[in-house]
């Protein structure tokens, strides 16, 4: 029997910790003097219900080459990713914090309301379709844009190097 995606994704997570323990050596090891910051992940979906319900989220069913498609995350789905997403912010600031040498730099604050769909303004990318590529999704899905980057990223980071 196969395992969810929750298990699958704590399976994924669990088995992340000695590979972040290798980087954050190895880095050292190269940059001794080096200042290492590690940035945690921004929450991709909002948390409200109003939110997660918006076009670009939610799900839709269509027909495509003949096939019926849905495309979308449920509410449940998208409350999983949010919750996957903090525990996995939560393993990566505990292995730096362990590591003597790196420095966790959460984001979720900064990019709260900024989700796709967010009330405050989107920083991240919503689904965006690839039509040469059989309308799969394409690289830009679900990253940060260039506000993402630039008011999200990077004022963590200059909040770390500059107080």
């Amino acid at each position: 029997m196969g395992q969810s995606l929750a298990q699958y994704a704590r399976h994924q997570r669990d088995a992340l910790s000695p590979n972040l323990d290798a980087v954050f050596a190895r880095i050292h090891t190269q940059a001794p003097s080096a200042q290492i910051l590690v940035l945690g992940y921004p929450q991709l979906l909002p948390a409200s219900p109003q939110e997660q319900n918006c076009v670009k989220l939610a799900q839709h069913t269509y027909v495509f080459h003949a096939k019926i498609r849905t495309i979308g995350f449920s509410q449940p789905e998208q409350n999983l990713f949010r919750q996957l997403t903090s525990e996995a912010n939560q393993l990566i600031a505990a292995r730096a914090q362990a590591s003597g040498v790196a420095t966790f730099v959460p984001v979720e604050g900064i990019f709260a309301g900024h989700e796709v769909c967010g009330n405050s303004g989107e920083w991240i990318n919503a689904v965006s379709l690839s039509p040469t590529k059989s309308f799969s999704p394409n690289d830009q899905s679900f990253h940060p844009n260039a506000d993402g980057q630039r008011l999200g990223y990077a004022a963590a980071i200059n909040r770390v190097l500059n107080p």
